[in-house]
């Protein structure tokens, strides 16, 4: 029994062990195969990964490749635009040029036309075309001026409709804002504001007034005034242009002189330099002294000669010219423009670039500078000094030309026309020099004489003495056959020396025989010249009245304050066509230097002349 019971126990035993090795078996395979279906998934995930990958690259090479196209493309687009823009410009620079060849060969022609008929225009026909062309040019400006005036207007109406609208604006945020919040907000505003006028007031009150701001108001005031100046000149110059009642004139005149003092003080107080304003303050200086002595002429009981009314005529119509050229300026000034710049002396302010422009066309005033005492003759109906010569042809006219300048090597000499200078018909040349420097000169028809040259070549350097360029200036007159004139004034300016000539006859000084020399310090040779009041006015039949009172009795007319230094016999110009005999005085006082006329047969004073130091040179005024 005991045996059976083993047995079965062992067999029992063995089944179980069997049966526990059965199950490690179904174990063992069971994790195996899971492993290897993990195994399995990793890697068709990580071939999933793959592909994906893959793709991405393809996408982003095929995406590479298209920009790359693209870039191409745009390259290629950009090439034919710049080629064809370049074709273009060429195109358009070629059309330019070709217009231009025409434009210039038709004002070739148009020069070439107008100089053959210029050849054969009378005196006459000559009057009448630059009157013409006057009205012409002044409808012109009159035109851009009220089509300035306009603009300013409307420009003006567009501000005050934007001020209404403004306006309006407010008043309607102020009724939706009433109530407490609105009120609390105007005293918040208002105490604001009193606190920021307080530190202003505070501010003006504690520190002094900048100069330059100072001096933004002088200049803006000095410009205001002299265009308002300008004007009252214009009005009572052509009122003077019809009265013909004496007291009347006087009391006209009497206007003008003190318009043109005050437009004198005007513009000598803008910062210009004075170059800028040379030609422009003379010109005012002369209506004025012109007004004087016109007065004078009626408080001695004589009258108006039709020569004073056309001189009178002269001045107005220039008088005008500037007038209109200092409204459209004055109007194409806007409120924001700063008079400060003026101190800066630059070209494109417009101001100063109107009065270079002034300056420039100054066509009216003499050709050189004003340097001296009787720099400025009255009209000259007839030059006296060409009566009986004989008339020169244009060759004739070349072949002096030519005689006069034979040091200064002329060649390419060209006759551009025939001119008037101050009453004396001319042959106008043009030529060059060495270098192709342009020399201009105008020879007289009759009797081939030398009225005006210039010489437009640079003098840069101070290397001639002042000795040495009056014995050139000399020698220059000597060839033109001028010797009986004595130099009477001279002045230095940008290394030029300016020599004023005058004749001398029976040992007296003759300012009506006035001659004008440019002289380079560089080379030492004559730069320009001004004869034509020598010959208008230089005659052999001159009669000289002899003196009613010595010099010592002239003396005593003279301030006690001046200081005489030196005196001589001395005939000026005064008025038209009329010379007085008189004593020169030259003298100074309170550091300045003053020259006297004193009447040689009345005593009266005559002339009155001041030597103003400027940064071009020393004037007479």
């Amino acid at each position: 029994m005991n045996e059976i019971k083993n047995n079965a126990i062992e067999k029992t035993e063995n089944v179980t062990k069997e049966s526990g090795k059965s199950t490690k078996n179904q174990n063992r395979k069971r994790q195996a195969k899971q492993k290897q279906l993990k195994r399995e998934r990793l890697a068709e995930a990580r071939n999933e990964r793959k592909h994906q990958l893959k793709l991405k690259k393809q996408e982003l090479r095929a995406q590479k490749e298209k920009q790359k196209q693209a870039r191409l493309e745009a390259r290629r687009l950009e090439k034919e635009r710049r080629l064809k823009k370049h074709q273009a410009n060429l195109a358009e620079k070629k059309a330019k040029r070709q217009e231009l060849q025409a434009y210039k060969l038709k004002k070739r022609e148009e020069r070439l036309k107008r100089r053959e008929l210029l050849k054969h225009e009378t005196k006459t026909q000559r009057n009448e075309r630059i009157a013409r062309e006057r009205a012409q040019k002044l409808e012109m400006r009159r035109q851009k001026l009220e089509d300035k005036k306009a603009r300013r207007l409307e420009l003006i109406k567009e501000r005050e409709q934007k001020r209404l609208l403004r306006s309006q604006e407010r008043r309607e945020k102020r009724k939706n804002n009433k109530g407490v919040g609105g009120w609390l907000a105007a005293v918040i505003s208002l105490g604001v504001t009193v606190l920021v006028l307080a530190g202003m007031l505070t501010f003006t009150l504690f520190t002094p007034m900048d100069d330059l701001m100072m001096s933004s108001a002088v200049q803006e005031k000095s410009f205001y005034d002299l265009v308002g100046y300008v004007d009252n000149l214009d009005v009572n110059l052509s009122k003077l242009t019809l009265s013909s009642d004496s007291e009347d004139q006087q009391k006209i005149l009497g206007d003008v002189r003190v318009q043109s003092n005050l437009a004198t003080n005007s513009i000598s107080t803008l910062a210009l330099p004075d170059e800028d304003k040379f030609y422009t303050t003379k010109f005012i200086n002369q209506v004025g002294d012109f007004a004087k002595y016109l007065n004078e002429k009626l408080i001695d009981g004589k009258s108006l000669t039709k020569e004073d009314k056309e001189t009178l005529n002269s001045m107005y119509q220039i008088n005008n010219e500037l007038k209109m050229e200092l409204s459209m300026l004055a109007s194409s000034l806007d409120e924001n423009f700063d008079f400060r710049s003026l101190y800066e002396n630059k070209q494109d302010n417009l101001i100063i670039s109107k009065f270079v422009e002034l300056e420039s066309n100054a066509t009216n005033y003499p050709h050189m500078i004003y340097d001296g005492a009787f720099s400025e003759n009255a009209n000259v109906k007839q030059a006296k000094a060409l009566e009986g010569l004989k008339e020169f042809s244009k060759t004739e006219a070349e072949k002096q030309l030519k005689q006069y300048f034979k040091n200064y090597n002329v060649k390419d000499i060209e006759l551009v026309g025939e001119v008037t200078g101050t009453n004396v018909e001319c042959y106008e040349f043009n030529c060059k020099t060495e270098g192709d420097v342009n020399l201009t000169a105008e020879i007289s028809k009759v009797g081939g004489k030398l009225l005006l040259f210039n010489h437009f070549k640079d003098c840069k350097e101070d290397k001639v003495s002042v000795q040495d360029c009056q014995k050139s200036a000399e020698e220059f007159l000597a060839n033109l056959g001028i010797t009986n004139v004595r130099s009477v004034w001279n002045t230095t300016s940008n290394n030029t020396v300016t020599f004023n000539y005058a004749s001398v006859v029976d040992g007296i000084i003759c300012y009506s025989d006035l001659i004008k020399v440019n002289v380079c310090k560089e080379r030492g040779t004559v730069s320009a010249i001004e004869t034509s009041a020598y010959y208008l006015n230089n005659t052999n039949a001159r009669k000289i009245q002899k003196p009613q009172i010595s010099e010592e009795e002239a003396s005593k007319k003279l301030s006690k304050d001046i200081s005489i230094e030196s005196s001589r016999l001395a005939i000026i110009p005064v008025g038209n066509n009329s010379e007085v005999l008189t004593y020169e005085f030259i003298g100074s006082y309170e550091n300045s230097t003053y020259y006297v006329y004193i009447d040689a047969v009345t005593g009266k004073e005559v002339k009155i002349y001041k030597v103003v130091n400027t940064t071009s040179g020393s004037l007479v005024m």
